[in-house]
């Protein structure tokens, strides 16, 4: 039963993600951590985004410009896997919790702060850097530089496609140095094969959704969802 709820979890989380190319992990963090220990759903979740990254990077055309983001992102992952063996699970339900509602509420209220561009590559290494630690610590590592590009004028298609492309990179580093940690345990990748169906479904889904709705009611949804979803996980730590 429990597999099945998860099942359906990811299928909902993986349509919205394929129509707005990131909030997958916003939405099923504070959900999974609820039902499994916080560091296997993490875990659970970048081994996820892995086999959706398969996909796209058959189906989609990835863009790979703006490599402060990436390297920033790099030096961020292996900060964060050093982070994720000092910290408990009650501290990382909470910190999952907190991030996921600050994040959705932020892209909610189209949250802006003019960044010069002289200063704009330190702003997306710093960005990038912030995400990788926090995709290690949380699995959410796509809000971070979607808000960063909407913050500077970059149009809903570059950033659709670039967070996809940042994702392929960072989502692998993550789960090889997960399995090189000895993080990646057989639960979770037997878990992960379970839902490869719902993740390739939920693929499909979204790209007959994607020609029929608007992005920007979905995108809403999703990020009502996952506010709603984060006070919830830390309300349940709190009490």
């Amino acid at each position: 039963m429990r597999e099945i709820f998860v099942a359906f979890a990811v299928f909902v989380a993986f349509t919205l993600r394929t129509i707005t190319g990131f909030g997958s992990a916003m939405l099923l963090s504070p959900i999974l951590s609820a039902i499994i220990p916080p560091k296997e759903a993490v875990i659970f979740i970048i081994l996820l985004e892995n086999e959706v990254n398969v996909v796209y990077l058959i189906r989609e055309k990835l863009n790979f410009s703006l490599k402060e983001v990436f390297i920033g992102g790099i030096i961020g992952v292996f900060c964060g896997i050093f982070i994720f063996k000092k910290i408990s699970q009650e501290e990382l339900r909470m910190l999952i919790g907190i991030f996921v509602a600050a994040f959705a509420l932020l892209l909610l209220c189209g949250f802006r702060i003019e960044v010069p561009k002289k200063f704009e590559r330190f702003f997306f290494f710093a960005l990038g850097s912030f995400s990788g630690a926090m995709g290690v610590l949380t699995s959410i590592n796509g809000p971070q530089i979607v808000l960063g590009l909407a913050n500077q004028g970059y149009d809903s298609k570059f950033i659709r496609i670039f967070i996809i492309s940042y994702l392929i990179v960072i989502d692998f580093i993550t789960l090889m140095l997960f399995c090189f940690s000895g993080k990646l345990h057989w639960s979770i990748i037997k878990l992960g094969f379970f839902c490869i169906p719902a993740v390739l479904f939920a693929y499909i889904c979204g790209k007959i959704v994607e020609k029929r709705t608007s992005k920007a009611s979905l995108r809403k949804l999703m990020l009502t969802l996952s506010l709603l979803a984060g006070i919830l996980a830390v309300s349940r730590n709190l009490n």
